[in-house]
Parts: C-alpha cells; sequence; structure tokens
C-alpha cells in the first residue's frame, strides 16, 4: 500500500535543491554514504580471510618447506629480541584483527581527504565563476562610463 507513495517522498525529500551554495544534493550524500558502507562491508570480510591464509608450501619460495615456515622465522627472531616492548608492539602489529582496524582507517582518512579535495575544487571553481563574472559585469559598467564620459566630452567641444 505504501509503494506508490515511494516515488513522492522520493522528489519531495530527496530531491530538494540545497540550501547553501557548495552543499551538494541529498541524493548524492546518501549514494556516497551508501558506497562508503558497502565498500567497508566488502573490505572486512576480504581482508580477514586474506589475513588468515598461511602461504602455501605447494609452489613458489616456499615449495618444500613446512608450512608454517615464513610465519616461524619470523617469529622465532622477534622472540629473540630482548626488549619485551618491541617484541609486544610487532606482534600486536602482526595481529589480522589490529591489521584490519588500521586497514579501514587509513581507506577512511583516504576516502576523506579525496572527498575533502574534491569538494575544495568544485567550491573553488564556482568562486573562480563569480569573480571572472563579476569582473565582466564591472568591466562592462566601467566601458559604457568610459563610452559616456567621451561622447559628453565631445558635445563640450
Amino acid at each position: 500500500p505504501c509503494v506508490p507513495c515511494l516515488p513522492r517522498l522520493y522528489l519531495r525529500y530527496l530531491c530538494t535543491p540545497s540550501k547553501s551554495l557548495y552543499e551538494a544534493s541529498r541524493t548524492s550524500s546518501l549514494l556516497k554514504i551508501f558506497l562508503l558502507v558497502s565498500f567497508i562491508c566488502s573490505f572486512i570480510p576480504l581482508a580477514y580471510i586474506i589475513g588468515q591464509l598461511t602461504p602455501s608450501n605447494a609452489c613458489g619460495p616456499f615449495k618444500g618447506r613446512v608450512p608454517d615456515f615464513y610465519s616461524g622465522v619470523v617469529v622465532s627472531l622477534i622472540e629473540e629480541w630482548d626488549s619485551q616492548a618491541g617484541k609486544t608492539i610487532v606482534l600486536l602489529f602482526g595481529k589480522t584483527q589490529v591489521l584490519m582496524g588500521m586497514s579501514s582507517v587509513l581507506a577512511l582518512l583516504i576516502y576523506y581527504q579525496w572527498m575533502r579535495a574534491s569538494a575544495q575544487s568544485a567550491y573553488n571553481g564556482r568562486i573562480e565563476g563569480e569573480l571572472k563574472s563579476v569582473a565582466e559585469k564591472k568591466g562592462g559598467s566601467q566601458r559604457s562610463s568610459l563610452g559616456l564620459r567621451r561622447d559628453r566630452g565631445s558635445q563640450i567641444d
């Protein structure tokens, strides 16, 4: 029963022009939020799956080695360190959950910077356009006032 009302609601509330000059419409903001949420929802399972994989010992540089050859060498080297704080920090950053969290935060920061840069670029473009139009109007009014002065000057002579 409410399905026929959806297009009206969509047009009435989401497709309204923005109140400020530099703000995007609600539709594009909604789309960007949807894209960001879908990116995060697809990134987290993929990162977890890749993080849990061990290197293959069937081919490549680990061929014929025991399954934990690479990770075992790294862990044994870290455990030989004298500094307990260094061991804790490196092993903490080696956990899949920490790496996923850091990757997610980094992806969000990159997205934020990109959005900020694109908004700043669009805003600068609008300001530049306004400045050009003001300069054209001002130049046109100066030309017309100069023409009037010339006409008055020729009438006096």
